[in-house]
């Protein structure tokens, strides 16, 4: 039996998720087209559910998001409200099709029940992390396997997530790790991310709205609440992306050509042998398995408060280790799960 999902109480006013999810392996790697398609469900999706998308990259056979989930309203939209969420949503037929019926409805206090009814099933999407990646692969999957003539689902298993603390440091470094996908790969032109146009990071470059929305959310976090326009938020955002993947995007072969970005797995584990500390950004370039196995990622205290919140939902094995601070990272960066440098890969 599968365990349910972790996820943030809902007393806290946002949760915060790392969300990746992979293609069967049986199915052919994503194209450029699929690709833009992907990111065109992604938006939808994110404004149907009510949640932030901070941070995505979409690659040749899997996807990661960072999104900020905000707990539900006391009250929930009513007619009116959904109808301006479902504007550009929906095609105009199908819209003023809604819009008179829900008028109608609206406009008989009997039909009070048969109103709610007809608007639960929207409401039911809203404010939650499972329903905004079931959202997101549903619609995509059935476009994708319209265009290609195939059946079934294209993807391996559910979708994996990682609960990440709300705290500009942790958001940050997950947010890098996202955006650095590419260029680890090998498959960022010229090994900048900025130039691997399925990004957070490409398409704000590019002026996409909802991708600079997200960034300048994330740019707020790290400046302490303060106010930060797009552009100077953006400038920030990619400072910190490349400080992060510096040796990446340094790194060429004898031909000056840019290098895969990914450190030696052995070469960490010598560090952390030698009781050397391995900066944030070697981690981030690293596949680390905290980041899409560690289930809560954040401070100590984080991690503790989470894990009382979540109570039974968290095997026993996981309550009495408690929060597992990350090996040869120099902040202090805490995990419900452990793992050993040899699981890094």
């Amino acid at each position: 039996m599968r365990q349910g999902r972790l996820k943030v109480s809902t007393r806290q006013p946002y949760g915060y998720y790392h969300c990746y999810g992979r293609l069967q392996k049986t199915r052919p790697d994503f194209s450029a087209p699929d690709k833009e398609l992907f990111l065109s469900h992604l938006k939808r999706a994110s404004l149907l559910c009510q949640v932030r998308v901070l941070a995505f990259i979409v690659m040749d056979n899997h996807f990661h998001i960072l999104v900020e989930v905000p707990s539900p309203p006391s009250h929930r939209p009513d007619a009116h409200a959904l109808l301006e969420i479902l504007s550009p949503l929906l095609s105009p037929s199908r819209w003023k099709h809604l819009k008179a019926r829900w008028d109608h409805l609206s406009s008989q206090p009997h039909l009070a029940q048969q109103l709610q009814e007809s608007l639960e099933p929207y409401h039911r999407r809203m404010w939650d992390v499972s329903s905004f990646i079931k959202t997101l692969k549903e619609s995509f999957s059935q476009e994708l396997n319209r265009l290609h003539d195939l059946k079934g689902s294209p993807w391996d298993d559910r979708f994996g997530s990682v609960i990440v603390q709300g705290s500009a440091q942790t958001l940050l470094m997950v947010a890098s790790y996202v955006e650095l996908n590419a260029v680890r790969a090998g498959i960022a032109p010229e090994g900048d991310p900025a130039l691997y146009r399925w990004s957070s990071l490409a398409m704000a470059m590019g002026g996409e709205p909802r991708s600079l929305e997200g960034i300048t959310r994330l740019m707020g976090c790290e400046a302490s609440g303060q106010s930060l326009d797009p552009k100077e938020s953006l400038e920030r955002y990619r400072e910190v992306v490349y400080r992060r993947g510096a040796q990446e995007l340094e790194s060429v072969d004898e031909e000056g050509r840019p290098m895969r970005g990914v450190i030696a797995a052995e070469k960490v584990r010598e560090v952390i042998r030698n009781r050397g500390r391995v900066s944030v950004g070697e981690y981030v370039r690293c596949r680390v398995g905290y980041f899409v196995k560690g289930l809560v990622l954040g401070s100590r205290e984080y991690v503790e408060e989470v894990l009382r919140d979540l109570g039974q939902k968290v095997s026993g094995r996981r309550q009495k280790r408690g929060a597992q601070r990350l090996e040869g990272v120099e902040e202090e960066l805490y995990s419900l799960r452990s793992y050993s440098p040899d699981l890094f890969g």
